[in-house]
This record gives structure tokens, C-alpha cells and sequence, in this order.
């Protein structure tokens, strides 16, 4: 969803591609689910998500140890995981404050010039856990 938001800011088109978690995880038992979800994103918007019809290709699954552009993307989103894992403030982690942060998208700045990125480059499920994170102090 907060893909699709950044292709339409530019007016342009991409590829979604999902690198699980947890551990190795055997396509041949989520290429189905796959294919659900990649309908439902192109072609439906329910209360859960938006539609993405900016995502033109299919959902595709990557292991991110077999992927150069994967692990770059590691390299980049994983400051968001640990601001948020160990519930610090957006200063408070330098690889956050200085690589990720900064690159985060945003459409519109708050009354202090700041970017807003909740609602553009980050999204909260559920909405009221976020009002917990030091993040937003």
C-alpha cells in the first residue's frame, strides 16, 4: 500500500517482492496464497487495504541470502524493525537517524517542517499501538 502511494506520486509502475521473516519458507506452500493476494491487491480495495494497481507483475517471493537487491533492501528497512523492536526514538539509533530516515517517503510536512511519514512510508496495524512507541514522543 505505501508502494503503491510512492508509484502514484510518481506516476509510475513496480514490482512487489516479499522476503519472509522467519526462516526459509518453501514457495511451492504459499505460491497459491501468493496468487490470492496479488488479485485482491491489482483488483479490490476492502477496509484491510488499499488497491495497487501501480504493481503491475505478479507478488514474487525472494529469498533475500539469494538476492543482491534484497539484501540491500535488508541493509536499508532494517533500522525501522530495530527502532521499533527495542522502542527507541528516531534519534536514538544512528543507522535510522542517518541512512534510513532520511529516505523514508513522505507527501507533506507537519507544522514544524517535518516530514510526515505515517500515512506515506510507514503504516501501523493496529493504529492505536502507535501512540506506545518512543518513536513518536
Amino acid at each position: 500500500e505505501r508502494f503503491q502511494i510512492f508509484l502514484q506520486n510518481k506516476n509510475s509502475y513496480g514490482i512487489c517482492i516479499i522476503d519472509p521473516r522467519e526462516g526459509t519458507v518453501e514457495k511451492k506452500y504459499i505460491d497459491k496464497e501468493l496468487d490470492i493476494m496479488h488479485n485482491q491487491l491489482r483488483w479490490r480495495h476492502d477496509g484491510f487495504w488499499r488497491q495497487c494497481p501501480n504493481i503491475i507483475e505478479r507478488v514474487l517471493f525472494a529469498s533475500s541470502d539469494l538476492t543482491t537487491g534484497i539484501q540491500i533492501c535488508d541493509l536499508y528497512c532494517y533500522p525501522v524493525f530495530h527502532i521499533f523492536k527495542y522502542n527507541k526514538a528516531k534519534d536514538e539509533y544512528w543507522r535510522f537517524k542517518n541512512v534510513t530516515y532520511p529516505k523514508l517517503f513522505f507527501h507533506s510536512k507537519d507544522t514544524n517542517d517535518n516530514p510526515l511519514i505515517d500515512g506515506a512510508g510507514i503504516k501501523f496495524f493496529p493504529e492505536k499501538t502507535k501512540k506506545n512507541f518512543k518513536f513518536y514522543y
